[in-house]
């Protein structure tokens, strides 16, 4: 009779766990069929560039802005939007880079500020990379400055990163090599007379247990603390979120 009893309890319970199972996969399936993916822009490698390896941005007036590391009219990467009016999404290179003096492989995200120019960085160009402004001309095209040519020294080299605004108009941002060997988190001062100052913040490597290698972009909070992650360093040397104070 017991047993008879912790069968069917058994199967009770099987039962229940079965149609437990079954739920759970229609609601995944109910999930996976209500996501839809829509391709809106697909790169050729050519004149419109290559390999956007940072995500995009909304612009002025709702388009999307972006950056390719390679490709465009000089092979030297670009910076470009997308643009969905009508439903229909185009995809218009903004800025071919030259490697003169405007850098080249783009491979940051890019920033704009309250007058819609656009900041971003290099990882390249003069050997080391740039950080560069955008400013759009008389023509309906857009004029590229060069804030700043990294060394590879102790100022740095092969910015990843984009850069980020504090309240006061100074750009942050983090190379890949440079400082003392695991790159630098770098601040850039604007002068008043269209030049640009850089000072390190910190040299990563700099300790046992510090953070080495910075590839992502930077996050400041109200009081100026700086955040980020870097791929390398830290007590397993497998990498570490990091807080910079002033």
């Amino acid at each position: 009779m017991q047993r008879a009893r912790s069968k069917s309890l058994s199967r009770v319970s099987l039962v229940l766990v079965s149609l437990a199972l079954v739920a759970m996969i229609s609601m995944f399936a109910i999930a996976a069929a209500g996501q839809t993916e829509n391709t809106l822009y697909t790169f050729t490698g050519g004149a419109d560039g290559a390999w956007p390896k940072a995500g995009v941005i909304f612009g002025p007036g709702g388009d999307l802005y972006g950056a390719t590391q390679y490709g465009g009219a000089n092979t030297f990467g670009t910076v470009y939007k997308v643009s969905g009016a009508g439903g229909a999404w185009t995809e218009t290179v903004i800025y071919n880079f030259t490697d003169v003096n405007d850098g080249a492989g783009p491979i940051g995200q890019i920033t704009f500020d309250a007058a819609g120019n656009i900041y971003g960085t290099t990882a390249f160009g003069n050997h080391n990379g740039t950080v560069f402004e955008l400013t759009p001309n008389a023509n309906g095209g857009w004029s590229a400055n060069q804030l700043y040519s990294f060394t590879g020294g102790s100022d740095g080299g092969q910015p990843l990163t984009g850069v980020t605004f504090d309240k006061a108009g100074n750009l942050y941002g983090t190379t890949s090599v440079g400082g003392t060997g695991g790159g630098v988190l770098y601040k850039l001062s604007p002068n008043g007379n269209g030049t640009w100052s850089e000072t390190v913040i910190h040299a990563f490597g700099a300790y046992s247990g510090d953070a080495v290698l910075p590839t992502t972009g930077l996050l400041i909070d109200a009081a100026g603390n700086l955040y980020g992650t870097a791929t390398a360093g830290g007590t397993y040397g497998d990498g570490v979120v990091f807080e910079i104070t002033p």
